[in-house]
């Protein structure tokens, strides 16, 4: 560890570094710089101590000092015994829905407002057991003089697992007292805390929650304090008036700005492919429903590829330009509580594939069946067949089955839009790897995971609300449908018979050619 760190070049992030370390030890975070092994064995008492170098790491606008604790094995030796309970966008959705739903109930509806606090130098505020101290020495090479000092850490370090799970303890624990003893409905990402209230009440509850972090020695960034009807929560926007969640203008700049070169290039390294899938990933969960996760395939197939390669292929083309047009495009996540809870629409949907093992012959084809609540209207059903063509553009398989299963949902949105469109529909499919595709908003498979991106461009097209859930082959009145000879039901059931000219246009996909089959 030592050597690598003396092998490193003076650098202008080197120096930032080296000057930011500095910084953290007039603070009291470490303990340094010494200038031998032998200083250090000193000060800790013992020779049996371990070194973890320090290098650069630009982010956005600055360079932050991150320790290969990995590296020197620091990591592996430490031993997780908890799970980290953190916010997402879903439970903050949630608590905002209730909010609303609340208030509207009450007939005491107000402007919501939500309030934000962000701990500076979160990890560094939590110490390091001086038994421990042994295990948190850094090494890093002094630009100045080009040889190795040593600084021990007195608060925990960014890049150390521990300090991950030790830090969270103390923002949960904060968090309890808010929730507790002050009633703030208050959450919480790492250092980020955050929280929505009525306007009436937002301003007491930011008070409490800064009294509570001085009350524990907790010290936070007064300039990033946030009280506004359009806060940003961990580079979300809520749009508490028009009551919609946004990706901020500057999120979404630099997104498409990111992909904009890359386009350019004609290059995507493997591990610029991870961090601009985990940046875009993040976006999608502004949008509406599982909108856009399917274009992220591409970049995980290059992120995870064993052959190192840059260049743009086909499908991250395509994936990159998709992306990009969604940033602007897509609808956005609704705060507004809906109006009822009930399903208004039942689709179910199935398919059916010549299995030659059991002598099944005949051409491929799909079911859908649709009820609507109440019985007011006359079911609708759907049957038809899929031709060859459309088959021979997806991947080349032994039974195209899960495809079909999947191809069905996707053309009953389409064929029945009059009747699901703005509606909350409960989809029946009778496959659990459909069912575990649509629920993900992508495949491992690529033609798959086209056709679940088609599905939820369908459903945010047409604005409806989907809950999908698997039902058995016995309980499927899909069955019939899509069975060849059996489409036609019983006259008495009163169904009436949709279709559609586009079959092979919905059912076509474009990523056949651009990755190896398996």
């Amino acid at each position: 560890m030592i050597q690598s760190a003396a092998r490193k070049k003076k650098t202008p992030a080197l120096e930032k570094v080296w000057e930011n370390t500095i910084e953290e030890q007039k603070k009291g975070y470490c303990e340094g710089p010494f200038g031998s092994e032998e200083e250090v064995s000193n000060y800790l008492g013992t020779e049996g101590w371990i070194a973890t170098e320090r290098f650069p790491r630009e982010q956005k606008n600055k360079v932050r000092g991150v320790d290969s604790a990995t590296v020197s094995e620091i990591n592996p030796a430490s031993a997780v015994s908890e799970d980290l309970v953190l916010a997402s966008t879903d439970r903050n959705v949630d608590m905002l829905k209730r909010w609303y739903k609340m208030m509207r109930e009450l007939d005491a509806e107000q402007p919501m407002m939500g309030w934000v606090l962000d701990e500076t130098d979160a990890y560094r505020q939590i110490a390091v057991s001086p038994e421990h101290r042994k295990y948190s020495v850094i090494a890093l090479k002094n630009p100045r003089t080009g040889a190795v000092n040593f600084f021990v850490m007195v608060g925990h370090s960014f890049g150390v697992v521990s300090a991950v799970y030790s830090y969270n303890r103390r923002s949960a624990l904060i968090n309890d007292i808010l929730n507790r003893v002050f009633a703030v409905p208050a959450n919480f990402f790492y250092d980020d805390k955050f929280g929505f209230e009525p306007s009436s009440t937002a301003r007491s509850a930011l008070d409490c929650v800064s009294f509570v972090h001085r009350a524990c020695g907790c010290d936070f960034a007064l300039k990033k304090v946030q009280l506004k009807s359009n806060p940003t929560v961990l580079g979300i926007e809520y749009d508490l008036i028009r009551q919609v969640l946004e990706v901020t203008e500057a999120r979404k700049d630099e997104l498409q700005q990111e992909i904009k070169e890359i386009l350019n290039r004609k290059k995507l390294p493997p591990g610029q492919a991870a961090k601009l899938k985990g940046k875009l990933m993040f976006a999608a969960s502004q949008i509406w429903g599982k909108l856009g996760r399917a274009y992220l395939l591409a970049l995980s197939e290059r992120q995870y590829t064993k052959s190192y390669r840059e260049s743009l292929d086909r499908a991250l083309e395509l994936s990159l330009k998709q992306l990009s047009k969604l940033l602007d495009l897509a609808p956005r996540r609704e705060l507004k509580p809906y109006e009822s809870d009930q399903v208004e629409v039942v689709i179910f949907t199935d398919g059916y594939y010549p299995d030659a093992r059991k002598g099944e012959k005949g051409q491929s084809q799909v079911g859908a069946v649709l009820f609507t609540a109440g019985g007011k209207e006359r079911p609708l059903y759907l049957s038809e067949k899929i031709p060859q063509a459309t088959i021979d553009t997806w991947l080349t398989r032994n039974n195209q089955i899960a495809m079909v299963e999947l191809f069905a949902p996707v053309l009953a949105l389409h064929a029945m839009e009059d009747r699901v469109k703005g509606r909350r529909i409960l989809l029946f499919v009778d496959s659990e790897a459909v069912e575990g595709a649509l629920v993900k908003g992508y495949s491992s498979r690529t033609d798959l995971s086209e056709l679940v991106g088609k599905f939820w461009e369908q459903a945010a097209r047409l604005g409806c609300l989907v809950y999908i859930c698997r039902v058995s082959t016995d309980g499927n009145p899909a069955d019939g449908p899509s069975r060849p000879g059996k489409c036609t039901p019983q006259p008495e059931l009163m169904w009436e018979r949709v279709s559609t000219t586009l079959v092979h246009e919905l059912g076509r996909v474009q990523q056949r050619a651009w990755v190896k089959v398996g």
